[in-house]
């Protein structure tokens, strides 16, 4: 009885490790024949993080310029 409870499972797990695998396969190939490439995406995502990046400090420039501004306007009243 136990063995054959043991034996369901492993097959189920084998099953199951396929079923991932070819997901995986699949989507590998539907990456790679679409353009994708892993060191390039990368790439692109850390390009993107450092606009990001850029733009915040520009904001907060731009935040203390305009804060500036209000107080020397403030102040003129």
């Amino acid at each position: 009885m136990f063995a054959g409870a043991l034996t369901a499972i492993i097959i189920l797990i084998i099953i199951f490790g396929f079923a991932i695998i070819i997901v995986w396969l699949g989507t590998r190939y539907y990456a790679a024949k679409k353009g994708f490439a892993l060191g390039e995406s990368r790439q692109e995502l850390q390009s993107v993080h450092q606009t990001m990046k850029q733009i915040q400090q520009d904001i907060e420039e731009i935040k203390a310029t305009l804060a500036d501004l209000v107080i020397q306007l403030h102040d003129r009243r």
